[in-house]
């Protein structure tokens, strides 16, 4: 078991004491500085709402733009006053000024501070998801949202000036409970109150008046790509080295494949990403990853358990895990389990060190023998979705538990390559690894991965692979002869006429980083090789020549012959049938043409053979001509060539 390995619990220590959240999650405060008669608040078919906002307006509202709010229960939206009792305007239907939106602006700002996100690494934006308004009576019961968008990690509620009584806020997360009385001073003052997604919240009945508020959606731009890497020194020094000699002993007396750690926050399928990580959770993956001797993957585990329902079920369940609004409080959210049947745990979501996903690339996690001894259960006694079915014929009811729970992967760097069992995970590893500035050497074991990728490129026409690859090699911190090493093996691999490898050294070229090089030597050599396969300006085809000079097939180079040659038409029989000829046909002549070709293919039969006659066509020719040309004079202009 994890926690019986002395290294293991030194690492567990460490994150433990010396992690330290950089924010809280909620803030709360009053926006300064409001200008006069903003904002100007306009709903489309009621005009521009008077703030505080007064009865007629909201009758006007109710009966013209306005709809009773729903709540997600399960995968359905259902309206239950008893639940949520509000009103709400969608984001399309209301317009807000210029100055107002430059106040949002800076209120972000200040609420991206206070939930501790880093303001050189998060570009943080506030997207309007409704207007809501509540009356006397209106409530919302203790609920989660859920992340309305990619990106999303919290909400932002901006009270209106309005006048009312009652309506306090409660924000709860990991134990910790704060509430928030909306009604002081509420007839003249902007206030704001914004958490992260997984808190539980609850709105307490209004008692007089009306409550009104905008509440927007918290959006970390590209936040399910991979996470920029701190550097060391923005870690503590000691911290770094606590790890590090944790990480000396592993490799020395260690046995362990890995260690998982619990993430603090809850997390769905769609959100799970490094820049998405909240509070504490983001801090520990930036201090592992800063320390440079583990390769940092997150998971997302499910536990479902499928038994008999008590038939005393009346207790509150935590939340519905993908609801909209997250509430559930029927009788079927209720149900509390009786004997359990069956139990099943999973690795359902898998994000590789690179930030993409790897679903099914990692082995299971197991409670067991992967994660370092925690003072609760893995996954918590309350599950985050329950579903109930009936008696059905001879069988009884059932119910179904599911509960999610997240989780921080480290693998040490020595162990990592030998055991990944894919190259995409073995890639997504050393993509992660020259993205460490601080790493200037490539092992051979990495070089290994990058050439078996290059390769997997060229040969299966993978152009993202090879982009990716290629703007690594020319933005990290490489010793030059590891460089040189790479363009070897791409020329190479040129050279021997690999599949699509003309196709992709041509898109290699064409990416930023790349041309950003190109006073480097190596990065000149492939300028250079690209620039020997296209064809001259002199070598022009006129309209009467049938010549496909940059015409490669290399699987069949009597075709190629062929088409780089003057004949017009030639029928070839080399196929073991009908239905192969017509696959040959319509993979090379039809969806995906030989490069640089232009041509159309017959089939048919010479002398009762399967057979195929090609004939070259101008017009595509002429228009690959044109590219090709232009391709040149970029690569002359860039690489000074």
């Amino acid at each position: 078991m994890a926690h019986q390995h002395a290294y293991a619990r030194r690492i567990a220590d460490v994150l433990a004491e010396d992690v330290v959240p950089p924010g809280d999650f909620m803030a709360t405060g009053r926006l300064p500085d409001v200008p006069a008669l903003c904002p100007a608040l306009v709903v489309e078919g009621v005009g521009r709402i008077a703030l505080p906002v007064i009865d007629a307006q909201v009758s006007e509202l109710k009966l013209k733009a306005a709809e009773q709010a729903p709540y997600g229960k399960g995968s359905e939206t259902v309206v239950d006053t008893d639940v949520r009792d509000a009103w709400q305007v969608d984001a399309a239907k209301v317009q807000l000024d210029e100055p107002w939106n430059d106040v949002i602006r800076d209120c972000v700002d200040t609420v991206a501070e206070q939930l501790g996100l880093h303001k050189d690494h998060d570009v943080v934006d506030a997207h309007l998801y409704k207007l809501i308004f509540y009356e006397v009576g209106g409530h919302f019961k203790p609920h989660q949202d859920s992340e309305k968008e990619a990106g999303m990690f919290g909400t932002l509620v901006v009270q209106l000036p309005s006048t009312f009584t009652g309506g306090a806020v409660t924000v709860s997360h990991a134990g910790v409970t704060r509430t928030v009385q909306s009604d002081a001073a509420c007839d003249s003052t902007f206030s704001y109150t914004a958490f992260y997604s997984d808190c539980t919240h609850e709105l307490a009945p209004v008692e007089s008046g009306h409550r009104m508020c905008l509440v927007y959606n918290l959006v970390v731009e590209d936040a399910l790509v991979g996470m920029p890497l701190p550097r060391p020194d923005t870690c503590e020094k000691g911290t770094l080295h606590a790890l590090r000699s944790a990480y000396a002993d592993w490799r020395a007396n260690g046995s362990l494949t890995r260690v998982a750690f619990c993430l603090e926050h809850e997390y769905t399928p769609g959100s799970l990403s490094f820049g998405n990580l909240k509070g504490r959770d983001r801090v520990m993956a930036n201090t592992v990853r800063a320390a440079g001797v583990f390769d940092v993957h997150l998971a997302l585990m499910k536990k479902v358990e499928v038994g008999e329902p008590e038939t005393s079920h009346y207790k509150r369940s935590r939340r519905s895990y993908y609801d909209d609004d997250n509430s559930d409080d029927d009788d079927n959210a209720n149900r509390e389990m009786g004997e359990v049947d069956e139990t099943s745990v999973s690795t359902d979501v898998v994000i590789l060190p690179d930030g993409t996903k790897g679903r099914a690339t990692i082995e299971p996690l197991d409670e067991e023998d992967d994660f370092v001894e925690q003072e609760e259960e893995l996954f918590g006694d309350e599950p985050d979705e329950k579903e109930y079915e009936g008696n059905m014929g001879n069988y009884g009811p059932t119910l179904t538990f599911t509960y999610h729970r997240a989780a921080l992967v480290l693998y040490p760097r020595f162990r990592t390559l030998q055991i990944a069992r894919t190259l995409k995970w073995r890639l997504a590893v050393v993509i992660s690894r020259l993205g460490d500035e601080s790493n200037n050497n490539v092992s051979a074991e990495e070089l290994a991965v990058i050439h078996s990728a290059w390769l997997h490129a060229f040969e299966k026409g993978s152009v993202d692979i090879a982009c990716t690859l290629a703007a690594l090699v020319c933005t990290s911190t490489l010793h030059d002869l590891t460089r040189e090493h790479l363009v070897n093996t791409i020329i190479a691999m040129v050279e021997a006429r690999r599949p699509h490898a003309d196709h992709v050294l041509s898109k290699v070229l064409a990416v930023a980083e790349v041309r950003a090089c190109g006073g480097d030597v190596h990065i000149r050599r492939l300028a250079t090789k690209r620039l020997a396969q296209l064809p001259s300006p002199s070598a022009a085809a006129a309209p009467e020549d049938w010549r496909q000079p940059s015409a490669r097939f290399s699987r069949y180079p009597e075709v190629e012959q062929f088409l780089r040659g003057p004949q017009k038409s030639r029928t070839f029989t080399v196929f073991q049938d009908m239905n192969h000829a017509h696959n040959w046909a319509g993979k090379y002549f039809g969806y995906a043409p030989v490069t640089g070709s232009s041509a159309t293919a017959k089939v048919g039969t010479l002398r009762g053979q399967p057979a195929v006659t090609v004939t070259k066509t101008l017009d595509k020719a002429l228009a690959a001509l044109a590219a090709m040309t232009e391709e040149r004079q970029a690569l002359c202009q860039t690489f000074g060539l």
